[in-house]
């Protein structure tokens, strides 16, 4: 293998193994632990829509904090009760490679995963409660994961507690935590959310208002939207809005999560300090 392409492969695993975060999903309580309810992209849904959700990201070079808000509304005429999961795929990688050190039964969604979720806090209509760690096996992908029914699928964790979903009345499920950042071989650090896990809630997400504040020295100048070498942002700059150098705005609208690169990630990465070559590169 050539050095370029060498460090290209190199560049791609390391940036798959970010510290992805999500969307709180809706879970069954499975044989095997908590597990997505339907069938992946096509399947069935929860009874519960997701309304709303606001996001704050403070995204910096070495860590970032997370602050969401979701807002549920019941699509029955009956109370609903619904086992309710924020996803944590550094805890899943841990416990796995805890439960099979040898990697002999191949139970990991991803390898090298960087920072666990920190303190989280959940809130259920602004009051505390405790969301527990559990762990669950799963197959396919965050916008479309499926129940694996025996133990040869790959582990995933969630943060995850019942919440009790009364009809005409929205119920607010607030998170917060702090996370690493993500970083890879050509010096990028990387910031990622999962929005796909989300599609699984009913019909579509009403809207998604996500709010940026740089740190760290970083600016907007110092995003990645258009490098050729690493990682770019997504969405792209144009469906930001840019309030100052160090504040962005993404807000979308009656969407669909699930099946679609559009909406599933929303990723804010910084340039690259290192070429494909090797070579370290000059600011722009």
């Amino acid at each position: 293998m050539q050095p370029t392409r060498a460090l290209a492969a190199l560049v791609l695993m390391t940036a798959l193994a970010l510290p992805a975060r999500a969307d709180d999903t809706a879970l069954n309580d499975g044989r095997f632990g908590p597990e997505p309810i339907g069938g992946g992209i096509t399947g069935a849904e929860s009874a519960i829509r997701m309304v709303r959700e606001d996001l704050q990201f403070v995204v910096g070079k070495r860590d970032s904090s997370v602050s969401a808000r979701f807002v549920f509304q019941n699509s029955l005429a009956v109370p609903a009760r619904q086992l309710v999961g924020f996803p944590d795929t550094t805890a899943a990688q841990l416990e796995a490679n805890r439960r099979d050190p040898k990697g002999n039964r191949n139970i990991t969604y991803e390898r090298g995963v960087q920072g666990p979720i920190l303190d989280m806090i959940t809130k259920v209509d602004g009051r505390s409660v405790d969301s527990t760690l559990r762990f669950g096996m799963v197959k396919g992908t965050f916008d479309g994961w499926t129940p694996s029914h025996d133990d040869r699928g790959f582990l995933m964790a969630w943060h995850a507690m019942w919440v009790d979903f009364p009809p005409k009345r929205p119920v607010v499920i607030e998170r917060r935590y702090h996370t690493a950042s993500g970083t890879n071989v050509v010096g990028q650090a990387i910031f990622d959310y999962v929005v796909g896990s989300g599609g699984i809630w009913k019909g579509t997400i009403g809207e998604l208002v996500a709010d940026v504040t740089l740190k760290d020295g970083l600016t907007v100048k110092d995003l990645a939207w258009d490098a050729k070498d690493g990682r770019n942002g997504t969405p792209g700059k144009a469906a930001w809005q840019i309030k100052s150098p160090t504040q962005l705005r993404l807000v979308w609208q009656n969407f669909e999560p699930r099946g679609t690169r559009k909406y599933d990630h929303i990723q804010l990465i910084t340039l690259p300090t290192i070429g494909s070559d090797g070579k370290p590169l000059k600011k722009r």
